[in-house]
């Protein structure tokens, strides 16, 4: 008899705890959809996902010094990222101080790309 009470009761927990995880998902459905209805939010997001593609855009194209590491922290060829550097190939990157000047930039190359 002692086992029957305790399957009722956990039953009886187990319903507790989705109802209350039942709860919680409608709360959340209804406070999404009134966040998405506010135009100052919808705005605001507009306004930080340009900011973001801007900055994946434009952040290296203004000289982002970058090593040419692999995710085990080895160095890699800067073009096809896959073989190891072999020699240093000379590339002219648009100058960050005047306007019309370049500047010669050492890329590691592993001599086959």
């Amino acid at each position: 008899m002692g086992q029957r009470q305790m399957r009722r009761g956990a039953i009886s927990i187990q319903r507790v705890l989705d109802s209350t995880a039942e709860a919680h998902r409608r709360y959340k459905r209804k406070y999404m959809r009134r966040w998405r209805a506010d135009p100052h939010s919808c705005e605001r997001e507009l306004h930080t996902r340009l900011r973001a593609h801007l900055a994946r855009r434009v952040g290296p194209m203004y000289g982002e010094r970058r090593l040419y590491l692999n995710r085990q922290r080895r160095p890699v060829c800067g073009f096809c990222w896959h073989r190891r550097p072999m020699k240093l190939q000379e590339r002219l990157r648009i100058s960050e101080e005047a306007g019309n000047e370049f500047v010669k930039v050492l890329i590691p190359c592993c001599g086959e790309c």
